[in-house]
């Protein structure tokens, strides 16, 4: 009888891991679902005038960010940021957001020598899609409006739930991983894994989801001028320049982090 009640205590601690997994997941397959079914609504509408896909993404943000953040805020009562700590946690959030961005720089050059990028057509649809547009609208919403509504979604919600479920580093692994799976092509999946990472970190030691908004906007502006201008020409290397490189972008990348750690204590 023991043995039959413990048989059935470990199925129902099982069954109510897995849905607790599912309730945690549940705000980004919902986001998936909502931008896809909206952005499939509005083609017909965009392509008729003449709208790019670019144009077409932001208003599904637009209006992504206006569900998910009435739901984050009203709802569920999501904080921007932890209590007496400030909105940005200043100068530890300098140090994360700049190690977020180093980071970027590293990854893409990882990328580019691994030729991931040939072997994803789904990547260079992206790519297609959101690049080639007017500068300033591929900043406001590629770095303004999706960030903030990511962060609000994928840090916000879905590593908020997890936490409650678990610890910190399982929460992470789990929404990092959600949000690598959820761009649907191997290039950003693999970049946006690592970049959840360090997201949830950031989220997880400050408290404030504007730092990793503002982590995740600047990582995004720093990709679009590398593409859409010559600005950062300086970090087109080769050979063994570009393996400097990636290591020096690693390097500053633990440097930054280990900064923002210790502003961090100096705060507590």
């Amino acid at each position: 009888m023991d043995k039959a009640k413990s048989q059935e205590g470990t199925k129902n601690r099982n069954g109510i891991r897995w849905k607790e997994a599912c309730y945690a997941a549940s705000p980004a397959l919902l986001y998936t679902l909502f931008s896809n079914v909206l952005y499939l609504l509005l083609h017909p509408l965009a392509s008729g005038l003449g709208a790019s896909g670019l144009a077409m993404q932001a208003m599904t943000s637009i209006a992504g960010l206006a569900v998910f953040g009435w739901w984050a805020l009203k709802i569920e009562r999501i904080l921007l940021r932890s209590p007496g700590r400030g909105f940005y946690c200043y100068p530890a959030a300098f140090c994360y957001v700049s190690g977020v961005v180093v980071w970027g720089i590293a990854c893409n050059q990882m990328i580019y020598l691994s030729r991931l990028r040939q072997a994803s057509p789904g990547y260079r649809h992206v790519t297609d899609v959101f690049y080639g547009n007017s500068l300033l609208f591929e900043v406001l919403t590629l770095c303004v409006i999706a960030p903030v509504l990511e962060e609000i979604v994928y840090r916000g919600l879905v590593y908020r739930r997890f936490c409650e479920k678990g610890s910190k580093a399982a929460a992470a692994v789990w929404s990092a991983l959600i949000f690598g799976l959820l761009h649907f092509n191997l290039v950003q999946c693999l970049y946006a894994f690592a970049a959840g990472l360090l997201l949830a970190y950031i989220v997880g030691k400050t408290g404030s989801l504007v730092t990793a908004m503002a982590a995740h906007g600047t990582m995004n502006l720093v990709s679009v001028l590398w593409t859409e201008t010559s600005w950062l020409s300086f970090l087109n290397q080769e050979g063994a320049r570009l393996y400097l490189l990636i290591a020096a972008c690693a390097f500053l990348t633990v440097v930054f982090f280990v900064d923002g750690n210790r502003w961090m204590k100096k705060m507590e």
